[in-house]
């Protein structure tokens, strides 16, 4: 079950989450005003009826706790540029050799060692990637969108 009370991490002004039963129970001075849920996060999102400032909560730190304290965005905004995707070229490194282990015992013929071959240049280049690339070059890797020139031209020079 979820607490109910709530604290704020910029200014330390304790509470209670807004909700149907608290709104004529709890004074508007101790009320955190729900602002909804971040759906990129996954983050809870209250308004601090102290400094006004738009705190979050991870919603799987509530559980089990007395109480939730609340993060100012200033401060969330530094534990999301330490997230890396650079697992990524790594799992598919992992898949493609599997892939190709897989083809080797399981098939006979000359082109089970052309399709082994293949896999194992791009599990090869994925693992590579994964393990020496810069952390600029994977997240410009993984993230949707265009690749720079530059990073291309890096990417170019692993394989």
């Amino acid at each position: 079950m979820f607490t109910r009370n709530i604290k704020c991490g910029a200014c330390g002004h304790e509470g209670k989450v807004e909700a149907h039963d608290t709104i004529d129970m709890v004074p508007k001075s101790k009320m955190f005003s729900n602002l909804g849920k971040d759906a990129s996060t996954g983050f809870m999102h209250f308004q601090c009826p102290s400094c006004n400032e738009d705190i979050a909560v991870d919603p799987l730190k509530v559980l089990g706790s007395s109480q939730m304290i609340g993060k100012p965005q200033s401060m969330m905004a530094g534990i999301e540029q330490v997230k890396s995707n650079r697992h990524v070229p790594l799992i598919w490194g992992a898949v493609y050799i599997l892939i190709a282990l897989f083809v080797l015992y399981r098939f006979d013929g000359w082109w089970t060692y052309i399709v082994c071959g293949l896999l194992s240049v791009l599990a090869w280049v994925s693992l590579k990637t994964g393990l020496f690339a810069s952390e600029k070059d994977i997240k410009e890797l993984t993230n949707s969108g265009p690749v720079p020139e530059d990073t291309k031209d890096n990417f170019k020079n692993r394989v």
